[in-house]
């Protein structure tokens, strides 16, 4: 969903962990403007805009296109560290990215699975939602290959409870 004009303020002045009246401030506004931006009831002149991506360190680009193809802010973030990597560092992080996606990817196909069915001579096709067992979290007691006891149960759920835990 695409980001509103006041909520990409708002985005950028946390980013920056700026207040409300802080991005004022530094902008020469009153602080229910800032507040008025980022609930769109109303927008900064182009001379207040241009301050305001100065001291959010974004482009009037950024705030004002329409577009599904804008960073976020932690996009941006995570861009800039990776431009900041050395070659082995981009290597592991390509790695790592493409594995997950292959992983995350596969895990969602076996989520759902096509059926085939014939009613009244016509084939239909459903995709039916398969449990996902294997994303289900293990309990230690729950292992398989030890003889689990019930104190050994107990001493789990009082550590689970314990509020120092």
């Amino acid at each position: 969903m695409e980001m509103t004009f006041g909520e990409k303020i708002k985005e950028c002045r946390k980013a920056q962990n700026l207040t409300q009246k802080q991005l004022a401030d530094a902008i020469g506004a009153k602080h229910n403007s800032v507040s008025d931006w980022e609930n769109n009831k109303n927008k900064p002149d182009p001379d207040t805009i241009e301050l305001l991506c100065d001291a959010l360190n974004i482009t009037p680009n950024y705030l004002l296109k329409s577009s599904q193809e804008d960073f976020s802010t932690k996009e941006k973030q995570l861009i800039k560290k990776y431009r900041n990597l050395d070659t082995h560092g981009k290597k592991m992080v390509d790695f790592t990215l493409n594995e997950e996606w292959k992983r995350s990817h596969k895990l969602a196909s076996k989520d759902t699975k096509a059926i085939s069915s014939a009613k009244n001579g016509e084939l239909t096709h459903t995709k039916e939602r398969i449990p996902m067992e294997h994303l289900l979290p293990d309990a230690a007691h729950e292992s398989v290959n030890i003889e689990v006891t019930e104190v050994m149960k107990q001493h789990d759920e009082d550590i689970m409870n314990d509020e120092n835990f």
